[in-house]
């Protein structure tokens, strides 16, 4: 059995799709009984070139056209193209990108329909195009794999899909993400973020769907006297897709106390979560909702909006809110940043929790996935 994988988001290992990929992929090297080949554009052949993949064979295909047309050149032609010339058995998409056409039978990962469900952020002609495509595509895979329930059912209905083609596989923290924190963790922060306790932590995005704003106004409500802590460079200038932040601070009378930590490095994230006081997450569209789950496995005590996806992934170990009530995530805010025992009761909660999600079990349901389609197919042609 050969599995192929389109690796186009290994070279961004900062994306959701890229960590997704490469989290999957250790694991299915592990796992995956069969040969396993990965896809990838020939630029990539510099940051993955010396790739230490313990079975994985990676290779890299020429994309004759630039930028953007290059990338849809790459999932429609090259991808297919070079899965039927090495022999795949199946082709997995790990995002909404797979193609129209293809001789080999194709899994596809669906993380969210964001683009298509959220006005402000469908973008321009070529950008409500590509994402057609997507549609259109995703429709044609053999089956689809789904973050959550709530993203599932949002393919099933939006995309017009069988229930039968889509199937739910969570997903999980990195390992890097544990309660255990570390002796030099505080002057890191202090020195590289200008960052000391007690602090509130945000963390995940600062598009529209993220309604920080709404934490902003909340936390000016509240009287918190902690530090607010926006990992992210704040965007003015972008219409309705990034409200502009600072001038909400502003506004609300708390610019002084709120902290906008530009760019986190990957590696300081841990360290951030398990120095926050409180996690708070308010968005109102996710198709998973890695961030709040990344902090519970730190220990960190969450506050979480109650939309969408994100009750499937806190369970009961978040203090849960709707998005449209600052005057109840204001009031979690206070009771939050003056109850140690709360704050404890949450943290340990959030670490039980965590732990119900693993890699592990994303990689043993998507193999499943995998022997169900190969076996279909092997089926049809006997």
């Amino acid at each position: 059995m050969h599995l192929a994988i389109n690796g186009y988001f290994l070279a961004q290992p900062t994306t959701g799709t890229g960590q997704y990929t490469a989290g999957l992929l250790r694991e299915l090297e592990d796992r995956w009984p069969g040969e396993l080949s990965v896809l990838l554009p020939a630029a990539a052949v510099a940051t993955l070139g010396q790739h230490d993949a313990s079975r994985a064979r990676f290779h890299f295909l020429s994309m004759p056209l630039p930028g953007h047309l290059g990338k849809v050149w790459f999932e429609q032609v090259a991808v297919p193209r070079a899965a039927a010339r090495l022999g795949a058995d199946l082709l997995h998409i790990p995002y909404l990108g797979a193609p129209l056409r293809s001789t080999v039978p194709v899994v596809v990962t669906a993380h969210d329909l964001i683009q298509l469900m959220v006005p402000q952020l469908r973008g321009g002609l070529l950008v409500r195009l590509y994402n057609l495509l997507a549609a259109a595509s995703a429709r044609r895979a053999t089956v689809i794999l789904a973050d959550s329930e709530h993203t599932r059912q949002a393919v099933i209905q939006r995309l017009r899909i069988s229930p039968q083609r889509v199937r739910r596989a969570y997903l999980a923290a990195d390992q890097r993400f544990g309660s255990h924190q570390q002796p030099a963790e505080g002057a890191l922060l202090a020195a590289k973020y200008g960052l000391e306790s007690p602090y509130l932590l945000y963390m995940g995005g600062l598009d529209v769907r993220k309604n920080v704003a709404a934490l902003i106004r909340a936390y000016a409500r509240s009287g918190c006297q902690a530090t607010l802590a926006i990992a992210g460079a704040p965007r003015s200038g972008h219409g309705a897709a990034f409200p502009d932040l600072r001038h909400v601070a502003q506004e609300s009378g708390v610019a002084e106390r709120v902290r906008f930590l530009g760019w986190v490095a990957e590696e300081d994230k841990p360290a951030l979560y398990r120095g926050a006081l409180l996690f708070v997450f308010p968005s109102r569209y996710e198709g998973f909702g890695l961030t709040p789950l990344e902090a519970m496995a730190c220990g960190t005590p969450v506050l979480c909006s109650n939309a969408t996806s994100l009750p499937e992934v806190v369970g009961d170990a978040a203090l849960l809110f709707s998005p449209d009530d600052e005057a109840g995530l204001a009031e979690l805010i206070r009771q939050g940043a003056s109850d140690p025992a709360l704050r404890e009761r949450l943290g340990a909660q959030g670490l039980r929790r965590a732990e119900t999600f693993s890699w592990t079990a994303t990689a043993q349901q998507t193999i499943e996935v995998y022997h169900q389609v190969l076996a279909r197919e092997h089926a049809q042609v006997v």
